[in-house]
């Protein structure tokens, strides 16, 4: 949400030389249970058939839940649910899209 959101351009080259692509990992300092996030193209022309794949993991790199849309023009949301989840990744062989609204639900101690 405003102002800050992840944008993904492939064809756009950042000052650095740098392209932004997938695969993108987010790592929480402590475990967490749920993660959400929204995700689209916010093009009239979204690529069809082109998904977004959000996958968690926990401290020893075991695949935790996995969650895919397809992407439109309508922001949609991922998520993953699982005790443990220290790091989820986020990738797409989309050459633009959007990721925001990031939800979290941390573990109970």
């Amino acid at each position: 949400s405003t102002p800050n959101f992840l944008a993904f351009n492939n064809r756009a080259i950042m000052s650095d030389g740098g392209i932004q692509t997938t695969p993108e990992t987010i790592l929480f300092d402590m475990p967490v249970s749920i993660v959400m996030i929204s995700a689209g193209c916010g093009l009239e022309s979204a690529p069809l058939n082109t998904g977004i794949l959000l996958e968690a993991f926990d401290a020893q790199e075991n695949l935790l839940d996995t969650d895919i849309i397809y992407i439109t023009s309508q922001m949609q949301t991922l998520s993953v649910s699982s005790p443990g989840i220290v790091k989820v990744v986020i990738s797409s062989e989309a050459k633009i899209f959007v990721v925001d609204d990031l939800r979290i639900l941390p573990e109970k101690f």
